[in-house]
């Protein structure tokens, strides 16, 4: 599925939040550069949501990324972030949740693909596991 635009990050992020409530977690890893551009409009609906939800996360980005949402106490308690900087050379940044996997990118407009496939969603879980081993 490919997402487009405003709108396409909506539904998108949507899709990925309701498939993640049964195991209440997300995965995500990449160049944060990429991430924020990609919910940049929507980060509140995204962020808001997922607290709602108490979806926890877990991601590896090259640097930390914009700090001022992380205030409330609720994020704190459910998000886990780790930086390697080696992920600076992604242009995607990758969102793992129990069924999906979506790669989100910033080509002038943004976009989303999402594909629901149970050996890509372990190939991108195991290597975010390693991601996540191998950053502080």
């Amino acid at each position: 599925m490919i997402f487009e635009g405003k709108k396409g990050m909506v539904s998108m992020f949507t899709l990925l939040l309701n498939d993640a409530e049964n195991k209440k977690e997300v995965l995500g890893y990449g160049n944060v550069s990429i991430a924020e551009k990609v919910i940049e409009h929507q980060s509140t609906f995204l962020r808001k949501t997922r607290l709602e939800k108490k979806i926890k996360m877990r991601a590896v980005s090259n640097y930390l990324g914009n700090v001022e949402h992380r205030s409330p106490p609720l994020w704190k308690k459910i998000t886990e972030v780790r930086t390697n900087k080696d992920l600076e050379k992604l242009s995607v940044y990758t969102i793992i949740t129990e069924n999906y996997i979506s790669y989100g990118m910033f080509k002038g407009e943004v976009i989303g693909i999402v594909v629901k496939s149970k050996e890509l969603v372990d190939k991108e879980r195991l290597n975010f596991e390693m991601l996540w081993k191998a950053s502080k």
